[in-house]
């Protein structure tokens, strides 16, 4: 959840983000998703937001050894669509390998 109570779903099956409104309930559709090409995402694990909204996503848990599968991806507040990431955590020297959970303090 972000600071409204948005609620944050990272779609493994296909490396996408959903994000529904707070309260949300039953077949409804999401308000934002962060899907495609652009997204940088392959391998989804999980996903959170900061408290001015920014989205993080995990990316490479399934793939373990593989750095340069191996990210935090970070997304505007609101991004929505085929969109590239504004900045991307990665790196022999992040340590990262096969990132799954993320906590946002």
């Amino acid at each position: 959840m972000d600071s409204s109570s948005k609620v944050y779903v990272a779609n493994n099956g296909n490396s996408s983000v959903s994000v529904y409104a707070a309260g949300a309930n039953g077949n409804v559709a999401p308000i934002q998703v962060i899907k495609g090409v652009k997204t940088k995402l392959t391998d989804l694990h999980d996903v959170a937001a900061d408290s001015s909204d920014n989205i993080y996503a995990s990316n490479g848990a399934g793939e373990p050894r593989c750095t340069t599968c191996s990210f935090i991806a970070v997304y505007a507040a609101g991004a929505t669509g085929h969109v590239a990431p504004v900045r991307i955590i990665k790196g022999s020297n992040t340590g990262l390998d096969g990132p799954a959970t993320l906590v946002i303090h």
